[in-house]
């Protein structure tokens, strides 16, 4: 290819990644078709729920008005989920 090894390597390494990261989907997916509607929408409530928090303005967002009420955090975490996924 006229790349030097370490580019060759590095460009080996993407698409292997990328196969792997697209079989993990197509598993993921295959899954979530197998189980009920409930387990189906607790899982991606949870997924849901975890990017939110990753989030630095919602985990900001959290602090400021739930502080370390895990209570109201949960009930404001769902009430942003259900408006989102309307969206």
């Amino acid at each position: 290819m006229g790349l030097p090894d370490e580019i060759q390597a590095e460009i080996q390494d993407y698409f292997h990644l990328t196969i792997e990261l697209r079989d993990m989907q197509e598993e993921f997916r295959i899954f979530m078709s197998l189980i009920s509607k409930s387990k189906r929408d607790k899982i991606e409530n949870t997924i849901f729920e975890a990017n939110l928090r990753s989030n630095t303005i919602v985990a900001k967002m959290l602090k400021k008005y739930g502080g370390e009420n895990e209570n109201l955090n949960s009930t404001m975490m769902n009430k942003m989920s259900k408006i989102l996924k309307r969206s």
